[in-house]
């Protein structure tokens, strides 16, 4: 991350304030073996039964999800009469415990999966992947989790990025995946779709009009795919304070309902307590910062440690 940022930015001089190091290593021959086998199983069902396809990417990226497990879990007490609520980190009886204590049982618990360090290093490793396939765009437009939209694309960096991705795979006992004739390689950027047009209004989400079918379509984190409709084929229309009606996008909100017993109503229906899906609409807008001063206005004691 840090190789990044010093691309992006000149300084003078830059310190770390808020350290915490973990010794950098190949994972082991096990796991990488079976995320491989996890991402052939995925590869071979493309173009197959949705659900079964579903499943094995469900399977492949809990892998990642495994290695970033957060280790001392927020407990949040609400009372739902007024809506406040604390962060309380308390045991099973009841007892505040420390973060240190918590950190300490979270060790002890045979029930976790993988270390959290190893997720630091893969997210890093992503990133900095993710930034040089976006340094292949002559124009980087935008970047997803793991693509990249831009336009004037440099051929020549794009097949070295790829062919470095598929030596470094080789060298580790792992091959392509060939499936109907086509291969496939985990790292390997390939064309996902040409598009004509292109709006982002921030992070998830966005909208493309696709020169394949001409049609819009949009990625905004929280509504479905389906709300695309709600644009009215106008790309202008995708743009702060546009709202997404969940009556067209399917969107629902729930609403929780709690009861003090068990009872049965006049209908003779047995009712507790219970959960309503209603129809829930989305308003597309932006983070602000109101004053970016303030970001700055924190004071950082910087210590010299002698060599």
């Amino acid at each position: 991350d840090l190789k990044i940022f010093l691309q992006q930015y000149t300084c003078e001089r830059h310190a770390c304030i808020d350290v915490y190091y973990s010794r950098k290593d190949y994972l082991p021959k096990w796991f990488t073996d079976y995320v491989y086998k996890l991402f052939v199983e995925k590869t071979m069902l493309k173009g197959g039964d949705p659900v079964e396809y579903a499943i094995a990417k469900g399977r492949l990226n809990s892998c990642y999800g495994c290695c970033v497990q957060k280790a001392i879990q927020e407990n949040v007490v609400e009372d739902y009469n007024t809506g406040v609520y604390e962060i309380k980190n308390i045991d099973n009886d009841g007892n505040l415990q420390t973060n240190e204590q918590l950190y300490e049982k979270y060790l002890k618990n045979h029930n976790k999966i993988l270390p959290y360090q190893w997720g630091v290093w893969v997210t890093a490793y992503a990133f900095y992947n993710l930034f040089r396939l976006g340094s292949c765009a002559g124009v980087w437009i935008y970047s997803d989790t793991d693509s990249c939209y831009g336009m004037k694309w440099n051929e020549k960096k794009l097949q070295k990025y790829n062919r470095e991705c598929i030596e470094k795979l080789h060298a580790r006992g792992y091959e392509p995946v060939i499936h109907n004739g086509k291969s496939y390689s985990l790292g390997v950027a390939s064309l996902d779709g040409e598009y004509s047009q292109f709006r982002t209004v921030g992070a998830k989400r966005y909208c493309t009009r696709s020169k394949k079918d001409g049609q819009l379509h949009t990625t905004v984190a929280g509504v479905p795919k389906r709300g695309a409709e709600c644009l009215d084929d106008n790309m202008d229309n995708f743009t702060r304070g546009f709202i997404f009606p969940g009556s067209r996008t399917g969107k629902q909100t729930h609403t929780y309902f709690y009861v003090d017993d068990i009872y049965e109503d006049e209908k003779g229906n047995i009712t507790g307590d219970s959960i309503d899906l209603s129809p829930c609409d989305y308003l597309l807008d932006v983070v602000n910062v109101e004053d970016w001063e303030k970001l700055f206005e924190e004071e950082i004691e910087l210590i010299t440690y002698e060599e």
